[in-house]
């Protein structure tokens, strides 16, 4: 059969394109998924943040979820906010860590094998031989067993027994120089790097193969790292990159050039996928079948980077990446969920950082966004944005308070005026040009669904009909509403309307076009005033949400009225969006976010880590046809989608774990005997009346950014219910009576695990024997002392004793004023270096164990020696911290009440009331005459 040479082209040129395709697909397949994020935010920590030392060498992640690091100088445990370092191991240059049980790390150092117990804080060594011997790494046999790579042979740990394995017979061979262990595909099967060859070892008949890489080159076969994939194990050296051996053949073969040659870490990264340290070039992640490099973490000016190129250690934990690096620190990529979203839409439009203040989405995915930097119409499908400004169109200010649609068109309510947009020409127009509309503030917008609106606005109430334009108008001279700034319109299933301002809730029926007279029971012990949202829910209730006064609710039949308490979530709060979907009632506020199960009255609290870009959310809400949520948010416009996830699982997420216990300011370690086991082993601790302090500081293990976790903690027999903590991870008890007590602490972002510590405050009989002993035994001292002088000085009694008590009065004022300058200068240094008054929470004990002293210790040195008290010289900070952002370009985009919030002021009366007293004027006062403007 002939062939033309033009088939033949085309054919080849086929297999070519083919081929391309195919490699194409396998790098666009591969990269997502096993691929490194290219917006990988890395953070880092170093001697500074408590570090032993900058050189980082070994890494893991226990059960319990600590990461622990071993550097140059010793041993480090980070929970994702403090940092312990373990004494016993300072001087040790730690290569290798170890896992198999909830109690012992196998530490392996350059001194020998370390043992620590984790339970009892306390370490040992494991004499492998008369000498020490650095251990380069460790492989588990079960979980009572250790494989040992040391730089003179092997080591099996079984049990009580030590055996050692060469596998040359002169013992200072570089074959038996180890440096990796790694268990094999087969049973019974380990695989053992050394300075020169591979060794396979059978650990039950312990007959080992030794394979060299055939070269005269001796650094080809000088092997430091390696790891299993498929059948085959990629094995790094010093300066020829990387080899390959394949363990069914028992062949090798050299890996493509990665553009680096000294490999430091090989780690899996998913099928046919390799992470890869080098020593000067980063992280790469690399196909195994392309043999090209995918992707790259690596050093640069830029914010976000690993802080060294020269890769040391190196772990992925499912969730974060971390990088020990020379002389670098350890980088880590903070963990964040996904069940929120920020809406972005590349080459149009991001919301992240605008103050998202209305917005309405089309089930087409149009979007109009109202912000505090003017109006966004979003097409997707048209590829279009528009911004409308009141530099560039008619609008008389950036501030667009409410946004609803009318046919295809949105009417848009500003600080100043009503307007429509018209979405065909993408136009503005005035929405009526009488004076009423253009010049009023118009914050609420809703409509009947039969052509009529109904329009909030500074000056009353507007009750509007499109058709035909005609409009009732109703304020403080016709009607029973007291002050004509409307703040909230809401429209029931029973025909009525619900308006709130300043003083009261007002209700109108819809069918009378009348205010109903009294509509509310006189025996109503609730206040009503200074109602800012109105809701419904599918029971017929009726929310009211008032300024920071509490959430109300009335049953249908108006037969029940109360006062809403979901933990401490409403507790000097605004909420101002509700929204009900299968997961329950979804309740957004100024101070975060919650779904409440009517029902049950369970609920969940979401954190940062959750995905809110932040805890302030404005007067928006919308629920879409597939059941996503979206939320108004000063830092964003936020999504949720419950069915994307309704089925996922929290099963692998921990519990918080402990970290410490304190007990009257002391910080309390494993064998103390308050506490025999180390904290996060502490199932229950007993006080002594008089030691009845007690402080507890814990982590939710999952690596977020600081204060991006919210906590929730309760203390059965002390509290009511449970509390929130925004800001830190500490609580602390003060003077509890004696009793039995459980203390309780859970993450918001899985509130069904918890962790639990016992309590027991007990009379202390054993205190008052102490005290006479020690008072009998000063009591002899001084006697015999006093005997002895009286004998040899009698003649001059009465001046020695004058002179004595002087001197004792002396010394003690000498002590006390030491401790006094003790206290103030590190408590300057505490506040000025950790800010710990940016936490709205801070109690006089948080204070006190950061300047390490006693609570009452501290309160003395502020009230005698600096005339103060705790509460005023916080705020004292606060205020100046206020000034220090006031005057910053940027604050422009916060509000007053924002800014004094994220200064650590609770509330707005007690900023105000604060400022006042240390200033001698007002906040507003203040900013005028440095002509300051917020909007």
């Amino acid at each position: 059969m002939k062939v033309s040479m033009a088939a033949v082209i085309v054919r080849t040129s086929m297999v070519k394109i083919l081929s391309f395709i195919a490699m194409t697909m396998v790098i666009m397949y591969s990269s997502p998924i096993y691929g490194i994020k290219n917006d990988l935010d890395f953070h880092t920590i170093n001697m500074r943040n408590g570090l032993s030392h900058n050189m980082v060498k070994a890494l893991l992640k226990d059960s319990k979820g600590f990461v622990w690091i071993g550097t140059h100088n010793g041993l480090d445990r980070f929970d994702g906010t403090d940092i312990v370092t373990y004494s016993q191991l300072v001087n040790r240059s730690i290569f290798t860590l170890c896992e198999i049980d909830s109690i012992y790390l196998w530490i392996g150092t350059d001194k020998g094998l370390m043992r620590l117990n984790r339970k009892m804080e306390t370490c040992e060594e494991i004499v492998l031989e008369n000498k020490s011997l650095a251990v380069k790494s460790l492989c588990p046999l079960g979980k009572s067993g250790m494989l040992v790579a040391t730089v003179q042979g092997l080591f099996i740990i079984q049990g009580e027994k030590i055996e050692k394995v060469y596998f040359n017979s002169n013992v200072l061979s570089q074959t038996n120089s180890l440096s990796e262990i790694i268990k094999g595909s087969s049973p019974d099967i380990y695989w053992i790097a050394s300075n020169y060859g591979l060794v396979k070892f059978n650990i039950r008949t312990r007959d080992f193969r030794t394979y060299v890489y055939p070269s005269t080159e001796q650094d080809m076969n000088s092997f430091i790292c390696m790891t299993l994939l498929d059948d085959n194990i990629y094995i790094g050296t010093k300066s020829r990159g990387m080899v390959v051996f394949n363990s069914l053949r028992n062949e090798f073969s050299l890996f493509p050039d990665i553009g680096n040659a000294y490999i430091t870490t090989l780690s899996p990264a998913g099928e046919q996928m390799l992470y890869v340290g080098t020593d000067g070039g980063g992280v790469k992640v690399v196909s195994t079948s392309t043999g090209k490099v995918v992707s790259t973490i690596s050093h640069s000016s830029a914010k976000g980077d690993i802080s060294s190129n020269a890769i040391y250690s190196f772990l992925y934990d499912g969730k974060v990446y971390w990088i020990g690096t020379f002389l670098g620190g350890l980088n880590y990529t903070p963990a964040r969920g996904d069940l929120f979203s920020i809406y972005n839409s590349p080459s149009l439009f991001n919301s992240k950082d605008y103050n998202i203040r209305s917005f309405h989405l089309r089930e087409s995915g149009d979007k109009v966004i109202g912000t505090r930097d003017g109006l966004f119409y979003i097409s997707e499908q048209k590829k279009e944005v528009k911004h409308f400004s009141s530099a560039s169109s008619i609008l008389r200010s950036d501030i667009i308070l409410a946004i609803y649609p009318s046919g295809d068109d949105y009417l848009i309510g500003t600080l100043e005026g009503l307007y429509r947009l018209n979405v065909s020409s993408l136009t503005l127009s005035y929405f009526d040009n009488k004076e009423c509309f253009k010049k009023n503030i118009f914050s609420t917008i809703v409509g009947d669904g039969n052509g009529t609106i109904w329009l909030g606005s500074s000056s009353g109430l507007f009750v509007y009909d499109l058709p035909t334009g005609d409009y009732k108008f109703y304020d403080h001279m016709n009607s029973v509403i007291s002050n004509p700034s409307i703040h909230t319109i809401m429209l029931d299933s029973k025909n009525r309307a619900w308006i709130s301002n300043v003083n009261s809730v007002y209700i109108y029926d819809i069918s009378t076009q009348r205010f109903i007279p009294e509509s509310f029971p006189s025996d109503v012990q609730v206040d009503l005033k200074d109602v800012r949202f109105i809701y419904e829910d599918r029971y017929h209730s009726i929310w009211l949400c008032t300024d920071k006064e509490g959430v109300i609710r009335i049953n249908e039949h108006f037969t029940k009225f109360e006062k809403m308490h979901i933990g401490d979530f409403f507790e000097d709060n605004l909420v101002v969006g509700m929204v009900e979907d299968q997961n329950g009632l979804w309740i957004s506020s100024q101070r975060g976010l919650i779904c409440y199960n009517i029902e049950t009255g369970d609920y969940k609290l979401f954190s940062l880590y959750d995905g809110i870009p932040g805890y302030i959310f404005n007067y928006s809400v919308q629920k879409m046809n597939d059941g996503s949520l979206w939320w108004g948010n000063e830092s964003g416009l936020v999504s949720y989608n419950s069915n994307e996830h309704i089925n996922k699982s929290t099963a692998d997420i921990l519990a918080p774990v402990i970290t410490s216990i304190s007990v009257s300011g002391r910080v309390l370690r494993a064998g103390d005997p308050l506490m025999e086991s180390a904290s996060d082993f502490v199932e229950q601790i007993q006080l002594p009346s008089f030691k009845n302090n007690i402080g507890f500081s814990f982590s939710s293990m999952n690596y977020s950014l600081e204060n991006t976790d919210i906590y929730e903690y309760s203390l059965e027999g002390n509290d009511d219910g449970w509390n929130k903590l925004t800001h830190g991870n500490s609580v602390f008890y003060e003077n509890l009576p004696i009793g039995n007590y459980t203390f309780k602490v859970r993450s918001s972002f899985n509130p069904e695990k918890e962790t639990r510590v016992k309590v027991c405050v007990v009379r202390s009989v054993s205190y008052w024997v102490y005290i006479c002993l020690v008072s009998l035994l000063l009591c002899s001292v001084l006697l015999f002392f006093y005997s002895r002088l009286l004998a040899k000085y009698r003649s001059v009694k009465d001046v020695k004793q004058e002179n004595n008590i002087s001197k004792e009065k002396y010394i003690s004022s000498k002590m006390e004023d030491e401790k006094v300058e003790y206290i103030k200068k590190h408590l300057l240094e505490y506040m000025n270096e950790k800010k710990p008054y940016l936490n709205s929470e801070l109690k006089r004990q948080d204070v006190a164990l950061g300047v390490n002293c006693a609570p009452d210790e501290l309160s003395q040195v502020l009230n005698l020696y600096l005339n103060t008290n705790f509460t005023d010289f916080i705020n004292q900070y606060r205020v100046e911290e206020f000034i220090i952002r006031v005057k910053d370009s940027s604050s422009s985009k916060y509000t007053l009440v924002s800014l004094a919030e994220q200064c650590g002021f609770n509330s707005r009366s007690s900023f105000f009331r604060s400022f006042k007293k240390i200033k001698e004027k007002t906040p507003l006062e203040y900013m005028k005459e440095h002509n300051i403007d917020l909007k």
